[in-house]
């Protein structure tokens, strides 16, 4: 099976640029894309690839698709390749208490 993910975007980014573990074991095999199109779909749906993306992304991709064709045959797979956290960056100089108040109102929504 060849893996897949978007070309130019964040993937492709960590994918290039691993140096050990899983992304690294996925990069010679990786297909890239420059559009989202139904053969990408089809080639999921008939197991010739599995694409890779953020969570969020592969959710919304699989909404499209069901939307478009009133079934669902696609699934995320059980584990994640990989996880990692993401950061805000702000200045410096800030209102005090505001840095604060970010983290409070990120984990408490």
């Amino acid at each position: 099976m060849k893996w897949g993910t978007d070309k130019g975007g964040a993937m492709e980014e960590l994918i290039q640029g691993a140096t050990h573990g899983p992304l690294k074991q996925l990069a010679s095999n990786m297909v890239y894309f420059d559009n989202r199109t139904n053969d990408l779909y089809r080639r999921v749906k008939d197991r010739e690839l599995a694409f890779l993306a953020s969570d969020s992304e592969v959710r919304y991709l699989i909404t499209l698709d069901y939307n478009n064709t009133n079934t669902c045959e696609m699934m995320i797979a059980k584990e994640p390749v990989f996880t990692s956290s993401v950061s805000f960056v702000i200045r410096k100089g800030l209102p005090k208490g505001f840095r604060e108040r970010l983290d409070y109102n990120r984990t408490n929504g």
